[in-house]
């Protein structure tokens, strides 16, 4: 879900940046925008202001901007409408779509330099069987510090170095290793391989691979302005290459060119990686999509420059008849080109190994779902265990306070019992002194007396005055 957020949000960019271009230029020039729509289909929403309605529609893959009097079957020949402006004029207005797009391109970059970015240091994480480094005795956990005298920090710059090498058999490389540099010779192996476009070319191996230590690399703001500029327009030339090469048949358009859905599918990649990463793919979208935008083919805006350029020679725009025939011509190759992308992409990123892994991952999800329906019934056993482990703790704390009960009781009734004894044993003192006067006074006694019982025995005594 979140990374369906993240493509909508992508796309999003890609598209407003776009028809704002079109946009805030057709009304520096004068020209009424009637609607600014990001996406196609039913609206969602949409809000009028200042003669303009801004609408989002369901389907989120586009979006356009709709001026009063841009065709020929609308035009009334006001002068705020499209078509009363001059081929110049309007030139500006198709151009500053892509225009935006690449700018926005640019801006990411610069923002990468300046904000810092991942760059792998040249620590050796392998070694390759049968190459030079393997002979010439370098050991994993090594790092290469100079090449031939020249300092490197980042395996980018050490991979240049000795890939372009394809005349030399030797390279001499610094090494540090446990703290202590030395230097060591290493043979070049040359070896075929396929570039960024597709073509063989000889390079030079040393046979490492690189290790896991990456490093944050960052740039001062006006040294990331030009370090910006400089990679977009490597990225710029790198289009325009393949775009010959495809057009020429020597690189296959399949491997070549991504839709919405190959998108998507970077897009998940890249937003595993961080923020950086998103950045880099939305500079790298922005850049081609205005590369793109600027073909001169019908419906694109590259197209629409190319009939400006033709109506400037001929000094007359084109019939309805004509203009009709073109747009639908092009729109027939962009739906083509369309359908054939999102097939590739299908293909290329969900074909029978990505449906395998596909499989995978859905019986992963099954299993994890059938766990959590066991953790969940084992959960709920165990809450219920506490219930009953709670109720007998207090029917056990019920019983404890009985016992304390019959305790208190128990040594109540004991010390009642001890001072029952104490009593009996003062009376008995009481009746035993008693009985000793009253055998003193016998015979000065009367006829009156009385009877004390001390519970086991029976006293009688005639006591004087009674």
């Amino acid at each position: 879900m979140m990374t369906l957020l993240i493509f909508l949000f992508i796309f999003g960019i890609l598209i407003i940046v776009h028809e704002f271009g079109h946009f805030i230029v057709a009304k520096r020039i004068g020209v009424k925008v009637e609607k600014f729509s990001l996406g196609f289909g039913p609206r969602l929403f949409s809000k009028i202001k200042n003669d303009t309605e801004y609408s989002v529609s369901i389907v989120p893959l586009g979006g356009y901007v709709k001026l009063a009097g841009d065709n020929l079957g609308g035009y009334k020949g006001n002068s705020y409408e499209y078509l009363s402006k001059t081929p110049k004029e309007r030139a500006l207005i198709v151009f500053c779509g892509p225009l935006l797009n690449y700018i926005l391109g640019f801006l990411c970059f610069w923002l990468i330099f300046f904000a810092g970015y991942p760059m792998l240091t040249t620590k050796v994480g392998g070694l390759l069987e049968g190459f030079g480094a393997q002979k010439a005795g370098i050991q994993v956990g090594d790092k290469i510090v100079a090449v031939d005298g020249k300092r490197i920090d980042f395996w980018e710059d050490l991979q240049k170095i000795i890939h372009a090498k394809t005349t030399s058999t030797t390279v001499n490389l610094v090494v540090l290793r446990e703290n202590k540099e030395y230097t060591v010779e290493v043979n070049i192996k040359q070896k075929l391989l396929d570039d960024l476009l597709g073509q063989k070319r000889s390079v030079g191996l040393l046979g490492i691979t690189p290790g896991d230590e990456i490093i944050k690399v960052k740039h001062g703001f006006l040294e990331s302005f030009f370090l910006g500029i400089g990679k977009t327009m490597d990225l710029t030339a790198l289009t325009y290459k393949a775009l010959w090469r495809m057009i020429t048949g020597q690189l296959a358009l399949r491997e070549s060119v991504t839709g919405p859905l190959g998108i998507f599918y970077i897009t998940s990649k890249a937003a595993s990686l961080g923020i950086i990463a998103l950045l880099h793919l939305i500079a790298v979208l922005n850049v081609s999509l205005a590369i793109f935008n600027l073909l001169p083919l019908p419906v694109l805006d590259g197209g629409h420059i190319l009939f400006l350029g033709i109506e400037k020679i001929r000094g007359k725009t084109l019939s309805v008849k004509s203009e009709r025939i073109i747009t639908q011509m092009g729109f027939t190759v962009i739906v083509i080109l369309a359908l054939f992308v999102t097939y590739n992409d299908v293909v290329r990123f969900f074909g029978e190994k990505k449906i395998s892994e596909l499989d995978t991952e859905t019986n992963k999800i099954k299993i994890m779902t059938e766990l959590n329906s066991k953790i969940a019934l084992l959960t709920s056993e165990n809450q219920s265990l506490k219930e009953n482990l709670q109720q007998l703790k207090s029917e056990l704390g019920q019983l404890k306070q009985e016992k304390d009960g019959l305790e208190a009781q128990f040594n109540s009734t004991a010390e009642s019992k001890k001072a029952f004894k104490e009593l009996k044993k003062q009376m008995h003192k009481v009746v035993i002194e008693i009985k000793e006067k009253t055998e003193a006074e016998k015979n000065n006694t009367g006829n009156r007396g009385f009877l004390i019982e001390d519970g086991k025995s029976t006293y009688s005594a005639r006591i004087k005055g009674f």
